[in-house]
C-alpha cells in the first residue's frame, strides 16, 4: 500500500489517533502504520492506505486532521527528499500540464516568504508546465518542515533552529475543522452551564460512529450539545434528562428547540424527554446504535429520584382537591445526590442492555490526576474499551472513554468497579484503599458557563468627517446574565478590569475600564470588530477575549456571550451559581501575583485618510503595532500594511479577480469585507494572520512573475 502523510491539528493530542481509527472503522478503510510513526508532540503521521479514495473517505469528516498528502519524499535533509521524489517519477506524469500550487509550511518555526520561495524553486526539476494558480489549482503540492514542538521556545533569536525532518507530497484531501466554527458555543442561541465545547462534541460524534440512519441517545442531555453534532453527521438523535428546565429554557426562542432550528436539524433531532434514567421507560433492548454523553454529575451535580435521608419517617400519601399530589401536573418528586461512581455504574449497565452489538458508548470520565489509574475505568463483560484519551487541566482532568458492545446482554453480568469506588468515606489510615480518580469528583471540580450581555447604543451627531460622512456617538456596556436576567454587580465582583482594543488605525487603540457597566463611550463613523479582553480578579480564570461587532444599522442591540470556566473548585462554582457581589475566592495561593496593568484611557483620534496616493497614506499604517494589538487583532508581527496596499493597487484586473476568489474562499464572519457593483472593499486589519500571509505571498509571487516576464 502507498504511504500517505496526515497533518493533524496541534490540539487535543491524545484524541487524534482514536478519532482517526474510529473513522477508519466507520468508512471500512484498511490502514497500516508503525508504532514510532505517531507521536503526541508532532502533527505528522505516516500511514499506509490503499488509495486516494480511502484517504479522502477517512479524513472528509475528521475534526482533528487538517490535511492528508500522498507522500512523495521524506528525509532529514533536502538531498534525501529530492532523491526519493526523483525516484518516483511515475507519479509526476498525471500532473505535467495541470494548473498547480506549491506551498511550504513549518511546524515549530516560521519561514519568511523569501525562504519559502527558495524551497519551492528547489523542486523545479519536476518540470510542470501547467499554469500556476494560487486560488483554484487542479492539484496542490506541499513541503512540510518539522523543527520540533519546542523549537521556537528554545531559539528566541533570529537564527533558525535545527531542521529535524522534511516531507514532500501531493495534497489529497482536507479535514472538516470548519465545523468547529459552525457549532462554536459563542454563536449558539441557547446555552447552559453544561454545554460542551464544539470541537470535542464533534470528535465524540466521530468516535461514536454517528452516521446516516443510526439512532444516538444522550441520557444526560442538558442543553443538547451532542444531539446537534451527531445529527450533523446524519444520525437520528434523542435525549433525556431529569431536569426539564435545561431542555425547555426560559422561552420558546431560548431552549434546545431554538438550537435545533438554528442548525436546521429539525428532521434528525427527534426529541428530548424528562425522566430519571435509572427509572427509564424503555422496554426494548438492543435498539440504540450509540450512546454519547457527559454525565452531568461532572459539572452541575447529578440527581436521581428519592429522598436524601432514607431513614426518615415514611411520607404519607396526600391529596389536593381530590387528586393525589404525585398525580398533579405541577408535582416535582424529591431528588437525592447521584454520586459519580453510581452514575458510571448505571451508565455501563444501561449501555450493555440497550446498545445493539457493535454499538458504542462514548462518555466523559472525570478524574483527579494524582489519584487516577487505568483500573479506574469501569468495566462490563458485554463491553470492551476502544480508547481512553485525557484532557488535562492540571490537578484535574477528564477522560474521553470509548467502549464497544461485543456480546449480547446477560442479566447476570454487572459493571465492575474497584473497591475504593464503593467507599463512602476515607478513614485516613495508612492501609485505607486508594480512592478512584473519579470518586466524589463533583465535590472537587466542575465546569461552569457564565453568560454576559454586551449592548451597543448609537445615535447620529451633527458632526461630519473629512469625506462628509456623519459621525455617530456610540456606547458599549456589559453586564452578567443569569437565566436571561441581568445581574448588576456580578461582573464587578468577578473582573479586575476590561481591556478594549479598538481598530489598529486609532491612535492609542487600547482602553482600560475598571468599573461596571464597563462603559466605552466614543465617536466615529466606521464599523469594526471591537476586541475585548476580560481580566479576572484573584487569578481564578485566564484572560478571556470576546469580539463584539459594531453595527450602526440599529440604534440599540445586544449580544450574549458565554464565559466558560473549566474544572473550577466547588467554592468558585457556588459563587458563579449565585448573584454574588463580593470578589470570588482566590484560586492560587500566591498573594503576590501582580495584577495586569490597566491601560490608561486616551482621546480617540479617528483619522480619516482622504489621499488617493498610497505613498501618502497616514503614517499610522506604517507604524509597528504593539504586541497586545497584534495579538488582539491577529496581525503578524512587523507586517507592512503599506507595502501590501501598494501591491494590491498595482494588480491587473485578472489578478484582482483571482484575489477576490481567494478572499471569498477564506472569508469568515470576523472579516470586514463587502462587495457592491463588482467592487471589493476589505479592511486589511480584519483579515487575520493566515489570510494576510496568503495575500502577501500571492502579491509577492505575482510581482516576481512580472519581474521575470519583463
Amino acid at each position: 500500500m502507498p504511504f500517505y502523510l496526515i497533518q493533524f491539528a496541534q490540539s487535543h493530542d491524545e484524541f487524534r489517533l482514536p478519532e482517526f481509527e474510529s473513522l477508519a472503522v466507520l468508512e471500512n478503510v484498511k490502514y497500516n502504520y508503525s508504532k514510532d510513526s505517531y507521536r503526541l508532540d508532532s502533527p505528522f503521521f505516516k500511514v499506509e492506505l490503499e488509495s486516494d479514495e480511502d484517504a479522502r473517505r477517512i479524513v472528509k469528516r475528521s475534526i482533528l486532521v487538517k490535511r492528508i498528502y500522498e507522500l512523495w519524499g521524506e528525509g532529514a535533509t533536502y538531498d534525501q527528499v529530492n532523491t526519493q521524489v526523483k525516484s518516483n517519477q511515475a507519479k509526476w506524469a498525471d500532473y505535467h500540464n495541470t494548473s498547480f500550487k506549491f506551498s511550504v509550511s513549518a511546524f515549530g518555526w516560521t519561514l519568511t516568504a523569501k525562504e519559502q520561495l527558495a524551497i519551492i524553486n528547489s523542486f523545479s526539476y519536476l518540470g510542470f508546465e501547467g499554469d500556476i494558480d494560487l486560488v483554484n489549482p487542479q492539484v496542490k503540492f506541499g513541503v512540510l518542515e518539522d523543527y520540533g514542538q519546542n523549537a521556537a521556545r528554545a531559539h528566541e533569536g533570529s537564527k533558525a533552529p535545527a531542521l529535524q525532518y522534511i516531507y514532500m507530497g501531493r495534497l489529497v484531501a482536507s479535514g472538516s475543522r470548519d465545523l468547529v466554527q459552525k457549532y462554536n458555543l459563542k454563536k449558539r442561541h441557547y446555552l447552559g452551564t453544561t454545554s460542551m465545547d464544539a470541537e470535542l462534541s464533534l470528535v465524540m460524534a466521530n468516535q461514536a460512529l454517528a452516521d446516516a440512519g443510526k439512532l444516538v441517545y444522550d441520557p444526560f442531555v442538558g442543553t443538547g450539545s451532542f444531539l446537534f453534532t451527531c445529527a450533523h453527521f446524519g444520525s437520528f438523535t434523542l435525549g433525556s434528562d431529569i431536569d426539564g428546565r435545561q431542555i425547555r429554557g426560559k422561552s420558546k426562542d431560548r431552549g434546545v428547540k431554538s438550537n435545533i432550528e438554528q442548525y436546521n436539524l429539525q428532521g434528525r433531532v427527534l426529541d428530548s424527554l424528562v425522566f430519571d434514567v435509572t427509572k427509564n421507560p424503555w422496554r426494548c433492548e438492543e435498539w440504540l446504535d450509540a450512546i454519547v454523553t457527559a454525565p452531568y454529575g461532572v459539572r452541575a451535580g447529578a440527581k436521581r429520584l428519592g429522598r436524601k435521608d432514607e431513614d426518615k419517617k415514611p411520607l404519607q400519601l396526600r391529596s389536593y382537591e381530590g387528586v393525589p399530589m404525585h398525580m398533579r401536573e405541577d408535582y416535582y418528586p424529591p431528588t437525592k445526590p447521584y454520586e459519580m461512581s453510581e452514575v458510571l455504574s448505571d451508565l455501563l449497565e444501561f449501555s450493555a442492555k440497550h446498545l445493539r452489538t457493535g454499538g458504542r458508548l462514548v462518555y466523559w470520565l472525570p478524574t483527579v490526576v494524582d489519584e487516577y489509574s487505568n483500573t479506574d475505568v469501569p468495566q462490563h463483560p458485554s463491553m470492551v474499551l476502544i480508547s481512553n484519551s485525557e484532557q488535562n487541566f492540571g490537578q484535574w482532568s477528564r477522560r474521553l472513554i470509548t467502549m464497544e458492545k461485543v456480546k449480547a446482554y446477560n442479566a447476570k453480568d454487572h459493571t465492575t468497579l474497584t473497591a475504593a469506588a464503593t467507599e463512602t468515606a476515607s478513614t485516613g489510615s495508612s492501609d485505607s484503599p486508594k480512592s478512584m480518580g473519579h470518586y466524589l469528583f463533583r465535590e472537587k471540580g466542575q465546569d461552569f458557563i457564565q453568560q454576559v450581555r454586551i449592548t451597543c447604543n448609537s445615535s447620529w451627531t451633527s458632526q461630519q468627517n473629512a469625506t462628509g460622512q456623519r459621525i455617530r456617538d456610540w456606547k458599549v456596556t456589559m453586564v452578567a446574565i443569569d437565566d436571561d436576567e441581568e445581574v448588576p454587580g456580578k461582573l464587578q465582583a468577578m473582573l479586575d478590569f476590561v481591556e478594549y482594543h479598538l481598530h489598529p488605525t486609532f491612535v492609542d487603540p487600547i482602553r482600560g475600564v475598571k468599573d461596571e457597566p464597563y462603559l466605552l463611550h466614543e465617536k466615529g463613523w466606521g464599523e469594526f470588530d471591537l476586541h475585548m479582553i476580560l481580566h479576572f480578579k484573584n487569578d481564578f480564570a485566564p484572560e478571556e477575549q470576546l469580539v463584539f461587532k459594531l453595527d450602526f444599522k440599529q440604534p440599540q442591540y445586544s449580544v450574549t456571550y458565554p464565559l466558560i470556566f473549566v474544572n473550577v473548585k466547588r467554592s468558585l462554582a457556588t459563587f458563579l451559581k449565585s448573584p454574588q457581589t463580593t470578589p470570588p475566592p482566590r484560586i492560587h495561593n500566591n498573594d503576590e501575583t501582580p495584577a495586569s496593568p490597566i491601560p490608561q484611557p486616551h482621546p480617540v483620534e479617528d483619522t480619516v485618510v482622504t489621499g488617493q496616493d498610497i505613498d501618502h497614506l497616514h503614517s499610522i499604517h506604517s507604524r509597528r503595532h504593539g504586541a497586545e494589538t497584534c495579538k488582539a487583532w491577529d496581525i503578524p508581527d512587523k507586517f507592512d500594511m503599506v507595502e501590501l496596499a501598494r501591491r494590491l493597487a498595482q494588480l491587473s484586473e485578472p489578478k484582482v479577480a483571482r484575489l477576490q476568489a481567494m478572499v471569498k474562499k477564506h472569508q469568515s464572519d470576523s472579516m470586514a469585507i463587502s462587495e457592491e457593483n463588482d467592487q471589493l472593499t476589505l479592511d486589511l486589519y480584519s483579515l487575520g494572520t493566515p489570510l494576510l500571509k496568503q495575500i502577501w505571498d500571492f502579491t509577492e509571487t505575482v510581482s516576481n512573475m512580472d519581474v521575470t516576464s519583463s
